[in-house]
């Protein structure tokens, strides 16, 4: 039997960063916050089994920092759900075969994208 994907959700709000946490941990997912890409790697790492990486689309897009540009750049398999203001209806777009756009108000659709990027939780 495979695990559920370990969940790294990363924004650049702690509050947030607990939040998703909050909503996904009751669906079954190990969820563990990371505040960058550096963080993540070292999870990735220590984990060995499958990886989802949540991430605000803010961090993405910093003209700045492009550390998690070269975070996914350097892992093109790992699962990626990115939280961005896409269309409420339907909230969730697939981007690839690794990537999903979720709006950040749609909790459904992200644990919905989660479960389609790696193996589902078992059932309690």
């Amino acid at each position: 039997m495979k695990l559920p994907p370990l969940v790294l959700a990363s924004s650049a709000s702690l509050c947030e960063r607990r939040a998703i946490e909050s909503l996904l941990k009751p669906a079954g997912f190990e969820v563990r916050g990371v505040e960058c890409a550096d963080d993540a790697r070292d999870e990735i790492s220590d984990h060995g089994g499958a990886c989802v990486l949540v991430i605000d689309s803010g961090l993405l897009e910093m003209s700045y920092d492009a550390q998690w540009r070269l975070f996914r750049a350097r892992n093109p398999d790992l699962g990626t759900v990115i939280r961005s203001w896409i269309p409420r209806d339907p909230g969730v777009e697939r981007v690839d075969l690794h990537t999903f756009l979720v709006h950040p108000d749609h909790g459904d659709g992200l644990v919905e994208a989660i479960r389609a990027l790696g193996p589902a939780p078992a059932a309690d």
